[in-house]
């Protein structure tokens, strides 16, 4: 009878841990969805569905590390949105929200390059926000990013970010345009062969595109920038960042030469 009974819990708890572990899974499938369409549109609404769906993941289980990391990343992208919309006190509380949580991932696992770079440019909003932090958080940024890149130096959102800290990193601190112009090149390049169907971790195309084209514009490649952008566009028509506001400056600059 003893022997019956335990047979059973063990089945219950089996279907339960089954039916736990489901949820999870298909809220980080929905959310990453709306993850996509926010980062298209840069749409605020879609933003906010996809945190609480990944917040919900990580309240079913708080040990996941693809619902800590894509929550993260989710506040990093509000930080970006809320900087744009000059909204200082949800801008400081996405970025104190997405430190705290990859700090939590790197203290579980110290080499996870995809968190460790991640934090590495949310430092770096930091310093764009207040250029008296880059002693500090500046050499963070260039410190956690070139970590990342021993790590993982063929994962395309490690080479992303590694160039956008040289982007934005001043000549004297390090920084080069065409060291940058380099890495996001790199980037597409490991994008485009790289099979994502099996990942959930699935942003960084369509942002190493714009960051290409934003560096030739800044060198004065026009031409260069216009077709990367034309490019981002023919993958994704309704790119909202390229398609209202770095197509049209190149376009200008192009007309005004």
């Amino acid at each position: 009878m003893k022997k019956t009974i335990l047979t059973i819990a063990f089945f219950w708890l089996a279907i339960v841990s089954l039916g736990y572990a489901q949820p999870v899974d298909a809220l980080l499938e929905e959310g990453n969805k709306l993850l996509y369409k926010a980062d298209v549109e840069f749409d605020l609404t879609s933003y906010l569905k996809a945190r609480g769906l990944f917040e919900r993941a990580l309240a079913a289980d708080k040990d996941d590390y693809l619902s800590s990391y894509l929550l993260a990343y989710t506040d990093y992208k509000l930080a970006v949105y809320y900087m744009q919309m000059k909204d200082k006190q949800k801008l400081e509380n996405c970025l104190d929200s997405a430190t705290k949580l990859l700090k939590s991932i790197i203290r579980t696992n110290d080499s996870n390059a995809e968190a460790i770079s991640l934090l590495g440019t949310v430092y770096g909003i930091e310093v764009v926000l207040d250029p008296s932090l880059g002693p500090s958080k500046g050499s963070q940024n260039v410190a956690l990013t070139s970590e990342a890149m021993e790590i993982a130096p063929n994962n395309p959102r490690v080479v992303l970010q590694k160039g956008i800290s040289k982007f934005n990193t001043p000549e004297f601190f390090g920084g080069s345009k065409d060291e940058a112009l380099d890495y996001f090149k790199e980037a597409i390049l490991i994008f485009e062969r790289t099979d994502n169907s099996s990942t959930k971790i699935t942003w960084g195309y369509l942002d190493a595109l714009a960051w290409l084209g934003k560096t030739y514009l800044w060198l004065g490649d026009y031409e260069a920038a216009i077709s990367v952008y034309n490019k981002a566009l023919q993958i994704e028509p309704e790119f909202s960042l390229v398609k209202n506001s770095l197509l049209p400056v190149a376009e200008e600059k192009i007309t005004s030469q």
